[in-house]
Parts: structure tokens; C-alpha cells; sequence
């Protein structure tokens, strides 16, 4: 049996190179408002509520910013945290 030397990640970087989830959100979190803006205008249900994009996106800065905090401090489980 062969023995593996160097973790496989597909793109050749080192496992020490990997981002974590909250890393990643708080970096892409305004391409993905873009996306989230280009999704609803290709709904003709929702786009039909005549909003601007900043009047539509606006809650998504402060929802992203609070997901990165609850991915980066944990709380143990059981324990209420603030609601969002």
C-alpha cells in the first residue's frame, strides 16, 4: 500500500494555505450580495416588489458581519445567544 507524503487539496496548495468558512464570508461577502441582487432580479415574483438594490441588500452587511462572529466565537450549545 502506498503511503500518501503531501495532504491533496486539487489546486496544489498545502493544507496550511486553506481559509476558514468565517475567513471566506467576511472576504466574499460583497460578491455574494451581487449574486444574492442578480438571483432575486431573475425572480419575477420577488422582482416585482419595486425596491431599489441598496433598499433590497440592506440588511445583508450586518447578517454576514454576524455570521462571521458566531463562526469565529462559538458558543456552547444550549446557550441562547442574541437573536438575529
Amino acid at each position: 500500500m502506498e503511503t500518501i507524503e503531501e495532504p491533496l487539496t486539487g489546486n496544489g496548495a498545502s493544507a496550511q494555505d486553506v481559509d476558514s468558512v468565517a475567513t471566506i464570508l467576511e472576504r466574499e461577502s460583497g460578491s455574494m450580495i451581487k449574486e444574492w441582487l442578480a438571483r432575486i432580479s431573475a425572480d419575477e415574483n420577488l422582482f416585482a416588489i419595486k425596491l431599489d438594490d441598496k433598499t433590497r441588500s440592506s440588511h445583508l452587511p450586518q447578517f454576514f458581519k454576524e455570521l462571521v462572529h458566531r463562526l469565529r466565537f462559538p458558543r456552547p450549545l444550549g446557550i441562547k445567544g442574541q437573536p438575529s
